[in-house]
């Protein structure tokens, strides 16, 4: 199975690609790395002793994301992809609401189902 993780490059998605890797699952990180980075993706690489596909991108940026995802398969998607300041959220909720939803929708939206996976998003 390949599994897909938003915001994967950060705290939580590094130890989630790691739990997953050693569970014999394949693993695409998809993230803008504005809060993970990319060496934490090379030392779950080197913990696992499997390779991660890091894929930069702004998830909010549709024409990126349909350029970064083109010819990436998942059969599942982790979205942990996110903004979460608090207070900030109080006084902007849209932008945050905009933001976080168009994270999840733009690799989830309107994909086939393939493989052999059930498509789990």
């Amino acid at each position: 199975m390949k599994v897909l993780i938003t915001g994967g490059a950060g705290y939580i998605g590094t130890h989630t690609a790691l739990v997953l890797l050693q569970n014999g699952m394949d693993v695409v990180v998809v993230d803008d790395l504005s809060e993970g980075s990319a060496e934490g993706i090379r030392r779950v690489q080197d913990l696992a002793a499997r390779q991660v596909r890091l894929v930069v991108t702004d998830l909010t940026d549709a024409v990126a994301t349909e350029l970064a995802l083109s010819g990436v398969d998942f059969d599942a998607v982790i979205h942990l992809a996110g903004v979460k300041a608090v207070g900030d959220s109080v006084l902007h909720p849209v932008r945050y609401f905009r933001q976080n939803l168009d994270s999840l929708l733009r690799p989830t939206g309107h994909r086939p189902h393939r493989g052999h996976g059930s498509g789990q998003v």
